[in-house]
Parts: C-alpha cells; sequence; structure tokens
C-alpha cells in the first residue's frame, strides 16, 4: 500500500499562490496582514486539484478581496469617528438606512454567477464583483459599528459572529462560483458543434433560430479554428 502523499503547508500554498501573481511587487503580500487574513478565508478551495489557471483565478481573487477588506477596516474606523457623541436615534436612523443596500447587494451576489460570463471577459467581471462585494460587505460593517454604539457587547459578540461568517460564505462562494467561468458559453459551443455535426454528417434536419443565440456561426467556425 502506498504512503499517503503529504499535503503541503499553509505556507508553501501560499507561496504557490503568490508566484502566479504578475506584479514585480507580489512579494510585498508578505508584509500586508490583511492579505493574509484574505488568503485564510480562501485557503479551503486550495486544498483540491485545481489547474494553473484556476490558481491563478484564485489569487486575482484574494487580491481582490485584499482590497475589499482594507477598504472595511477604512470605513469602519472613519464611521467610528463620526458616530462617536451622536444620540442612538440617529445612530439607528444610519443603521436603517443600510438595510436597503445591504439587502440588494447581498442577495445580487449570491445570485449572479460567473458561468454566464464569457471567459474572456473575466477581468471586467473580477472589477464588477469587487465594487459588488464592497458595497455590501461595507454595508454590513457600517451597521456593526452602529450597532457597538448601542448593544452591550456580549451581544456584539452573536452579531460578530454573523458578519465573519457572512464573509467567509461569500469569499467562498465568489472562489467556487467563479472556477465556472465561461460555462454556459462552453455549453451552448457544444450545443452548437453537436447541432452542426448532426446536420452536416448524420444528415439530420434541424431548424435553429439565429436571434435566440448569443453566438453566431462566424463566431462558431473561428473557435474551432482556434
Amino acid at each position: 500500500m502506498a504512503p499517503k502523499k503529504k499535503k503541503p503547508s499553509h505556507v508553501m500554498r501560499a507561496i504557490r499562490v503568490m508566484t502566479h501573481h504578475k506584479s514585480m511587487f507580489r512579494w510585498l503580500n508578505i508584509l500586508d496582514p490583511i492579505y493574509w487574513f484574505a488568503y485564510m478565508l480562501s485557503a479551503s478551495i486550495l486544498d483540491f486539484p485545481l489547474r494553473e489557471s484556476e490558481i491563478e483565478f484564485v489569487h486575482d481573487n484574494i487580491i481582490k478581496h485584499r482590497k475589499v477588506l482594507w477598504c472595511n477596516l477604512i470605513m469602519a474606523m472613519l464611521v467610528a469617528k463620526g458616530l462617536t457623541g451622536l444620540s442612538i436615534v440617529q445612530v439607528d436612523t444610519l443603521i436603517g438606512s443600510l438595510v436597503a443596500p445591504a439587502f440588494i447587494t447581498g442577495g445580487a451576489w449570491f445570485a449572479i454567477t460567473f458561468g454566464g460570463v464569457p471567459k474572456r471577459l473575466l477581468p471586467l467581471a473580477i472589477d464588477i464583483t469587487f465594487w459588488m462585494f464592497a458595497a455590501f460587505t461595507v454595508s454590513l460593517t457600517t451597521m456593526f459599528v452602529g450597532l457597538c454604539f448601542v448593544l452591550p457587547p456580549l451581544v456584539l459578540v452573536v452579531f460578530g459572529f454573523i458578519l465573519f461568517a457572512i464573509l467567509v460564505s461569500a469569499v467562498r462562494y465568489d472562489n467556487v462560483d467563479g472556477l465556472k467561468i465561461g460555462l454556459d458559453e462552453a455549453l451552448l459551443m457544444h450545443s452548437l458543434t453537436h447541432i452542426n455535426y448532426l446536420s452536416e454528417k448524420q444528415g439530420a434536419e434541424i431548424v435553429v433560430d439565429p436571434s435566440k443565440l448569443s453566438i453566431n456561426k462566424r463566431e462558431l467556425d473561428y473557435q474551432e479554428d482556434v
């Protein structure tokens, strides 16, 4: 019986992930504690066998999450400073006003999928999800800071755990869903190729309405040539 292959440590996996970053300043991530926190949130997906392109995507996502976490930290300090001296009624007004953006962006975050995005538009998809994730988490963080001025410490522990659980689930969902990038496009290409095969090789008469397809014959021929 062959011995089990030992899994690499988190440090070795982190170094492997960082080497995929194209920036000449990639090693500065070692000095950023927020980067390591973002990495630990995504570390579980690295336990699975991933292709090189998937590892590169995970690292791009870690960089995105790091930026969002820095935004949350800075905004939390500004909110804490701004709420100092305000009445409970004013703090309640702030918390209530953030329910709508948190609900809308949070619902959209878990509803949208990378599967419907063409692979060539991945950088744009990462940029869009950065702004959406920032709006969602900053809304929650601001609400939590406001609760710190209203609720007793023991209750804040519960809300702090809820906020952390949302953050972990949102980050890991983002990573897992991101690996489906271009899935719909791939399925469409497979379907069109199969239709062409049936019509050209098998003599089957298949009528397809081109207006209902998001890709035309010219694009199909181009993809086949590539």
